[in-house]
């Protein structure tokens, strides 16, 4: 499945809303062609003379020809990585103890397949579009 940013809006309203109970606000999400993560959140802070602004990004990979449910289960578990920072929660590690209570929580309640990392060697990259077409330029010059 391609994934596109549009794609991931989609899957995040979604599951913002069925797990999260829509607590999560709209982070800027981004689609990469990563070969060693699938997925990644990441936040900068900018303070301002009395405020501070947090800006959170998630970032899933296209660079493997992997299976929607998969697709899925990358974003909800940066997600859970977002929600934990979001919150201001303290974890023991980036896949701590609370980290990985509220993986299980959400395999167990909703039948997911989120994992801590991924072995990628069953997925291939995906394939460029074979129709795809190029145009070519030649110049001579005298």
């Amino acid at each position: 499945m391609e994934i596109t940013t549009a794609y991931l809006k989609e899957a995040f309203n979604k599951y913002n809303e069925e797990i999260f109970g829509d607590t999560l606000p709209m982070p800027n999400l981004r689609v990469s062609n990563a070969k060693r993560r699938l997925g990644s959140m990441s936040y900068r802070m900018q303070k301002t003379w009395r405020k501070t602004h947090r800006s959170f990004t998630i970032t899933v990979s296209n660079y493997y020809d992997i299976p929607q449910s998969l697709i899925e289960d990358t974003l909800i578990h940066e997600m859970i990585h977002y929600e934990i920072a979001y919150k201001n929660l303290k974890d023991t590690s980036a896949h701590g103890t609370l980290f990985r209570q509220r993986m299980e929580e959400i395999n167990r309640k909703y039948h997911r397949d989120i994992t801590i990392s991924k072995r990628m060697m069953d997925y291939a990259p995906r394939q460029d579009d074979p129709t795809e077409t190029f145009l070519v330029l030649a110049i001579e010059l005298n």
